[in-house]
């Protein structure tokens, strides 16, 4: 081992003093920094990438439900204003949609009928009868295409099954007398009033008196028929006394004296 001398001892040991309080500092910052490390690293959440919502892509039937209710409202209002030709453009837009709605069937039958087209008319009225709850209206329709291609039978059968389902519908009741007249069952619509007329029951002039009065223009007295639209005129509203009136049977007797009035009033009610 080297010897030192006094001098070098001294100048050993007065390093040792410096050097120590130096080195104690580093020692204290360097604990200081691993323990604010460990603080940091035991408290931050660990990082991970953001997360976005993704959009939802939208139900494609709930889509089309919401089209097609739209176009129910259209279709509505296109009634409300008598409108056929949008009548027709919304029928067959809903149709491209849903080839089973009844509704839309129904209003394309209907159109075709009236712009006399009875055969396509019929093919509508059936697939509105195959997908619909309300039956009545339609088999009323139904029954006027019948008509027009003059098959009687499956006229009469379809009032016949609306009256079943709905035996308060004046429009349906006096149709199928007006359709017994124009099928040759006079007899019996005279024999089916009589009883009527005699039992004098009010509740129930509404499904007869239209009937009467057709069957008593079919006898060539249109006085008394004038009489059966008096008493029949103060039982309904303007608007359904005009409907009823709007069955092609009474065409030809609008001009008569006795029941001009009578028409008269009912087209006004219409407009």
């Amino acid at each position: 081992m080297a010897y030192l001398s006094a001098r070098d001892r001294r100048a050993a040991k007065s390093a040792k003093r410096v050097l120590r309080p130096l080195l104690g500092v580093l020692v204290a910052l360097v604990a200081t920094g691993v323990i604010i490390f460990l603080a940091i690293t035991k408290t931050a959440p660990t990082s991970s990438p953001a997360v976005y919502a993704q959009p939802v892509a939208p139900n494609p039937e709930d889509l089309r439900s919401e089209e097609i209710d739209a176009l129910q409202e259209e279709l509505s209002e296109a009634a409300r204003n008598k409108d056929r030709a949008k009548l027709e453009e919304v029928a067959l837009a809903i149709l491209a949609l849903d080839p089973e709605h009844g509704r839309a069937w129904g209003t394309l039958g209907r159109l075709q009928s009236q712009e006399g087209d009875p055969a396509a008319a019929l093919v509508s009225l059936n697939k509105a009868l195959e997908f619909s709850k309300d039956k009545t209206a339609l088999l009323a329709a139904r029954a006027g295409v019948h008509r027009k291609l003059e098959d009687f039978p499956s006229a009469l059968a379809d009032l016949e099954e609306a009256t079943s389902l709905d035996p308060s519908n004046a429009g349906v009741a006096n149709r199928l007398l007006i359709f017994k007249i124009q099928a040759g069952q006079e007899d019996e619509v005279r024999s089916y009033i009589s009883t009527y007329e005699q039992a004098a029951i009010t509740s129930q002039k509404p499904l007869w008196l239209l009937g009467a009065a057709a069957l008593s223009m079919q006898d060539g007295d249109p006085q008394k028929a004038a009489r059966y639209l008096d008493s029949l005129k103060f039982l309904l509203t303007p608007q359904q006394f005009a409907e009823l009136l709007a069955d092609p049977f009474f065409e030809p007797y609008q001009e008569e004296t006795a029941l001009r009035r009578h028409f008269l009033l009912s087209q006004e009610a219409v407009r």
